[in-house]
């Protein structure tokens, strides 16, 4: 039996950082893809490898406590690149062990591929990492329970658990959402009680509001920036709850706006949205919005749009927006007369799926 499995990465409209408080959010799965194969394996043992990485393959066995153990003579530097794997498989291991369900020994096959862009001679942080999560929870899930697999609800609240354990506690879990539902959601930020859990609400973008993914040149680490933010926070909490409080204002009347189709109001909270996220960069002394984000704020300025870092800022992807489809070809030829590129990120309005 071969199963293949794939999830959408995502782009963040509004929220990023104000999500963290429980503010509500919007974000856009787009069409770059991780992918996941599982087959049989007759050796009597779990194997994993990343081609696209040069990763091969590397054989792996569960012990008892539920840790997963790679072949003592594999290489130590591809065995450490498959440590954030290694995090993801426990928990989804533990998960089915607790019902009492087996996982077979199989070969797994990782592709994050579609996440390097040749052009860009880059990879792109549009969410790869949980776009994995997501590709692997829901392959795993048909290979032990086929035809009665796990509802959406259940593969999110899974991946989230395992992706949050990957990445040692830090993070929304939107770029999880995202992955998983697909299309343009609205996200609010789960807790550990599940009880909790609203699942994320599907919107439809107006049909006048155009979206220009931007590239920085850079790449940037998300679990670094939050973590900085969170420093500020443990140091200077009044500060950071009064700009906190601004954001989720601003992110509330933005999926307000959006969801009414009120194309205008979004613009505006948007604008105000990239004036608190300098704020918030300056008073934590983290670069949110660096020079590179503050030029192409000022170029997608004076061609007559808005700008603002799209996630956790610094490097990776912003975003240009307008109402006019016109408008918006004047903002790509003036990014690209200044050197910068934009990418073609189409929305991907299904999530984690099988194929």
């Amino acid at each position: 039996m071969n199963v293949y499995s794939r999830a959408p990465g995502k782009m963040i409209l509004i929220g990023e950082y104000a999500v963290l408080e429980g503010a509500p959010a919007i974000v856009k799965a787009v069409d770059r893809y991780a992918g996941v194969e599982i087959s049989d394996n007759s050796a009597g043992n779990f194997s994993v490898e990343a081609p696209n990485l040069g990763v091969p393959p590397h054989d792996f066995v569960m012990t008892q406590s539920g840790k997963i153990r790679f072949d003592p003579n594999g290489i130590p530097s591809f065995v450490n690149r498959l440590g954030f794997f290694g995090r993801l498989f426990e928990t989804v291991w533990s998960f089915y062990h607790q019902k009492n369900i087996k996982i077979d020994y199989c070969k797994i096959v990782l592709d994050t591929a579609s996440f390097y862009d040749i052009e860009l001679n880059a990879k792109i942080g549009v969410g790869s990492s949980a776009a994995l999560t997501a590709a692997l929870v829901k392959a795993v899930d048909q290979w032990v329970n086929g035809n009665r697999s796990l509802s959406k609800k259940e593969i999110f609240l899974l991946a989230l658990k395992a992706h949050r354990r990957a990445q040692k506690g830090i993070g929304s879990g939107i770029d999880i959402a995202s992955s998983v539902y697909g299309g343009i959601v609205e996200y609010k930020m789960v807790k550990e009680d599940e009880k909790d859990f609203e699942e994320p609400v599907r919107l439809h973008s107006p049909d006048d509001l155009q979206i220009i993914s931007v590239w920085t040149g850079k790449s940037a680490s998300t679990r670094k920036m939050v973590g900085s933010i969170g420093e500020f926070k443990n140091v200077h909490y009044l500060r950071y709850k009064e700009i906190m409080d601004n954001l989720s204002r601003v992110s509330r009347n933005a999926c307000s706006a959006f969801k009414s189709k009120d194309t205008d109001s979004f613009l505006q909270c948007c604008g105000e949205y990239y004036r608190l996220l300098l704020r918030l960069g300056e008073e934590g002394s983290v670069s949110i919005v660096s020079d590179v984000h503050k030029n192409i704020e000022r170029i997608v300025r004076d061609s007559g749009g808005i700008y603002k870092p799209s996630g956790a800022g610094s490097g990776d992807f912003g975003i240009a927006l307008s109402a006019d489809e016109e408008n918006a070809s004047s903002i790509r030829f003036a990014l690209q007369k200044n050197g910068y590129k934009t990418v073609d990120l189409e929305i991907s309005e299904t999530g984690a799926m099988l194929y």
